[in-house]
């Protein structure tokens, strides 16, 4: 079986450094996600083909899916106690 990828864009994820979100391409490049779940795998023939585009370390990053799922931890987000209590 071919080796997937996710591929990160390092140009929307520009303030993930500083608390904000890792940003991953969709699924057939159809826009950006922070959710690693709903982000497309490419296999590896792909992103070798259009490395400019998927991996040229710039802009985008190719990550083997297996390493970044294995970093991945879910998380419930912060939000007021008012709004946690509204809503329990």
């Amino acid at each position: 079986m071919e080796r997937e990828f996710y591929i990160l864009s390092l140009k929307a994820s520009a303030n993930a450094q500083a608390g904000g979100v890792w940003w991953w391409f969709g699924p057939k490049n159809s826009g950006y996600t922070m959710f690693l779940e709903n982000a497309g795998r490419y296999p590896e023939s792909a992103v070798r083909t259009g490395q400019s585009y998927y991996n040229n370390g710039e802009s985008t990053l190719a990550v083997p899916c297996e390493y970044a799922e294995s970093l991945a931890r879910r998380a419930v987000y912060q939000r007021s106690i008012k709004d946690m209590r509204d809503n329990a």
